[in-house]
């Protein structure tokens, strides 16, 4: 019922707002990944890596809307979680196990998953057309659309809207959960409240590593801190070194320069294994204490993506959205659905890119 977030107008160096959208399904989202057991922490995406393992079976189109859209047809968030439970009896479904994390892959909970994200992913995208809608009646035309919120890292959604959406490019910054409130709160108040001039200058691109670095001095303490648990040696080239030993079917801890903003590691604090391997899928969960059934994403040369995905939105340099893989080479990093979060690499990722 409160105002969880706001349609808003770009134009020139102000943002300006239009209505609430009055949008739950978020909330929903993270509710019902709790109920079935994901854990209090992380819920969201773990339910949206559980999503391909079903069938959105109990996926009803009444529940799409925004909050005053539930008030009307009188249904709210328990009323999904009943609905769901009702559905599962009805089907034969066993709901012993619901809630028991040991069972998540039991097939009440993955078409659980996979109906709760066909409801998320509806109600975004039929709250982009509103959003067209309500530019038409105030005489604005738009072609892009750009997202935040922590719901906004849903890839599948964000790959849908990219795809069906009224908007010709959709953009979601890499910081769109909580990390990014900081900086957009001092950018609108830059530009809204003190009419900042705006500067676009081609030669700095847009970057998401604006987090913490290190120097040389500072690894190498760490270093002989830890040399009782750990062995080294310098290398003359870190890239060419990393690529022998994925090649080997090592699997690699990179850690270049400033650390990413935003929940997924993009080159600068990365874990990195063989895709071609299927056993790396596993074994990089186990390396992590992750779920061994959550899927990982790929990094790939941007010139090359073309190759091995096909996806609405390229180049796709924050994994924030899905594409379908095409080969069968890369199977440690192909969901079940065929589905992956893709990181597309530039040349603007240095020695990560090399």
């Amino acid at each position: 019922k409160d105002l969880t977030g706001l349609f808003f107008w770009g134009c020139g160096n102000k943002l300006y707002p239009l209505i609430p959208h009055h949008l739950v399904v978020g909330h929903l989202y993270e509710m019902v990944g709790n109920y079935i057991g994901l854990g209090d922490f992380g819920a969201p995406g773990k339910l949206m890596g559980l999503a391909p393992y079903g069938q959105p079976r109990f996926y009803r189109r009444k529940f799409v809307g925004n909050f005053w859209d539930w008030e009307k047809r009188q249904v709210g968030f328990d009323d999904w979680w009943s609905h769901l439970l009702e559905c599962g009896k009805l089907r034969g479904y066993d709901l012993s196990s619901v809630g028991c994390k040991n069972h998540i892959t039991d097939r009440f909970q993955v078409d659980v998953a996979a109906s709760t994200q066909k409801l998320f992913e509806e109600t975004c995208l039929y709250a982009t057309e509103v959003l067209s809608h309500c530019l038409d009646l105030l005489g604005l035309k738009a072609g892009n659309l750009c997202m935040s919120g922590g719901s906004a890292l849903n890839c599948p959604t964000n790959e849908l809207i990219a795809r069906e959406s009224p908007f010709d490019r959709v953009f979601v910054e890499p910081g769109c959960d909580d990390s990014g409130l900081a900086c957009g709160a001092a950018l609108f108040t830059y530009y809204n409240l003190y009419n900042g001039q705006r500067v676009i200058n081609p030669e700095i691109p847009y970057s998401p590593f604006l987090g913490v670095t290190y120097t040389e001095s500072h690894v190498m303490d760490a270093l002989h801190s830890a040399r009782d648990q750990v062995r080294w040696h310098e290398c003359s080239c870190s890239a060419h070194s990393a690529a022998a030993d994925l090649s080997n079917n090592l699997v690699v801890g990179w850690f270049q320069g400033r650390s990413e903003i935003g929940p997924r590691a993009l080159g600068a604090r990365s874990l990195l294994a063989d895709p071609r391997e299927h056993r790396n899928w596993e074994r990089v969960n186990r390396i992590k204490s992750r779920e061994i059934w959550r899927p990982f994403a790929p990094a790939v040369l941007e010139e090359q993506a073309e190759v091995y995905f096909k996806a609405t939105q390229f180049p796709s340099p924050y994994m924030l959205f899905n594409a379908v893989v095409k080969t069968e080479g890369i199977p440690a990093v192909t969901h079940v659905d065929r589905s992956s979060r893709i990181q597309t690499v530039n040349q603007g990722n240095g020695a990560y890119y090399q």
